[in-house]
């Protein structure tokens, strides 16, 4: 009967350890999505998303500058004719 055991027993712990870890993966990351381990997960893409869009205006902006700069080049090199 012993020697069952002692065959067993290390797979057996092998088993609760992984099943541990997983218990304790999955409670630490909904601990997360529910905010207790700093600012929830809703809040950090919702900043990500705000955070494309400010840059989306930027590249805009960029973009409408240098379209200006071009007509203003174009302009005085025809003025210049």
């Amino acid at each position: 009967m012993t020697g069952g055991f002692q065959l067993y027993a290390p797979h057996a712990i092998l088993i609760l350890a992984a099943i541990a870890t997983i218990v304790f993966i999955l409670r630490q990351f909904l601990r997360q999505v529910r905010g207790e381990l700093g600012r929830p997960y809703g809040e950090v893409v919702e900043d990500q998303l705000a955070e494309g869009v400010r840059r989306a205006a930027l590249l805009v902006r960029v973009a409408e500058a240098r379209e200006a700069r071009l007509v203003r080049i174009e302009r005085r090199s025809e003025g210049g004719r």
